[in-house]
């Protein structure tokens, strides 16, 4: 099975990157090409792993937060037979919303702004950072598992008594 991973370059999200550093035999795109390009490469993978800040209307470009990298334009290729993944704050709704299946996160607080969305704005850098940390370790070590079983080994790891970020995030990990 060939994976591709499209994770868009935004220092916010660069601490994901350990998600998959190691992961050499995968097709990691972070500096986006030309959507035919980015369509063509999607069409040629079998996994595929969509990371960075989202709505329920797509994944957010960076450069231009105006605009999405993926939304609902890419259903089609999204929906033929691949193993997906997709990591971005509401990712679920967009999956809901368009009868996708795979893994998806809901709202997921990596940062301040997060938080404060989210009603944690006495949160701390030390808790978002560790959030990160320990968010990164439970994809890890989750992720070659069944999705229904990943969910629940995310829950196993990530998780903290007195981190209210990670109390937060520790649900909003779902297989549809």
């Amino acid at each position: 099975m060939k994976t591709l991973l499209i994770h868009p370059a935004d220092p916010t999200t660069d601490f994901i990157k350990d998600f998959y550093a190691d992961n050499i035999d995968w097709t990691i795109v972070n500096d986006l090409p030309s959507k035919s390009k980015l369509k063509k490469l999607v069409k040629s993978h079998d996994t595929i792993i969509v990371i960075g800040h989202g709505t329920d209307n797509g994944l957010i470009n960076p450069k231009y937060p105006s605009s999405f990298v993926i939304d609902s334009t890419w259903l089609y290729l999204l929906r033929d037979s691949k193993d997906l993944y997709l990591i971005w704050c509401n990712a679920d709704q967009f999956a809901t919303k368009y009868d996708l299946k795979g893994f998806f996160t809901g709202m997921i607080i990596t940062d301040f702004n997060d938080a404060d969305y989210c009603g944690i704005p006495t949160a701390s850098l030390q808790q978002i950072n560790d959030s990160n940390k320990l968010l990164v370790r439970a994809l890890i070590d989750s992720f070659d598992s069944d999705k229904k079983i990943m969910c629940d080994k995310i829950r196993d790891i990530y998780k903290s008594p007195d981190n209210p970020i990670i109390h937060y995030n520790k649900d909003n990990f779902y297989k549809l």
